[in-house]
């Protein structure tokens, strides 16, 4: 995550810190709020208008992470779905034309984890160009997995499972 770092969002979550600490930190994460957000609107033409608008709102924000699901048939076609669910809907993202995949666990070393390492509750997601035909979505979540996706423009759908 170039914008929203697990490291800038628990040090915001960490109560035991002053409040002039915490006043700077709000005011770097309202900086990479409004430089992100700049980065994002670049991507209107690059993303499915559907997804383009969810991400523009709302996302997925404390919705559980429920499956990763990984299709890998050859080296050119991989197809990655990711389905989130709260108490009220579900929706699944499927990302064809996969460039690259990563997970990590940013909170494995960490003794004392702020947020909670049971839940893999979406925390904040990051669309960003690579290059004039590749986008990186990278998502956080309160365990402190981060799954990182590179897909060409478009390689993204959006549906609601019933």
């Amino acid at each position: 995550m170039k914008y929203f770092t697990y490291d800038l969002l628990t040090a915001l979550s960490n109560e035991s810190l002053g409040e002039a600490k915490l006043d700077e930190l709000e005011e770097e994460w309202g900086k990479n709020r409004d430089l992100y957000w700049e980065q994002y609107a670049s991507l209107s033409n690059r993303l499915p208008k559907e997804v383009f608008q969810r991400f523009d709102t709302y996302g997925f924000h404390d919705y559980l992470l429920e499956k990763v699901v990984i299709n890998h048939s050859n080296l050119i076609n991989t197809t990655i779905q990711l389905t989130v669910s709260n108490e009220k809907e579900k929706w699944r993202l499927t990302f064809t034309d996969v460039f690259s995949f990563s997970f990590h666990h940013l909170n494995k070393d960490k003794p004392a984890p702020i947020l909670s390492p049971e839940q893999d509750l979406w925390t904040r997601e990051e669309f960003l160009p690579v290059n004039n035909k590749i986008i990186s979505f990278e998502v956080i979540c309160h365990s402190g997995a981060n799954l990182k996706i590179e897909f060409k423009d478009n390689g993204i759908s959006l549906e609601e499972v019933l």
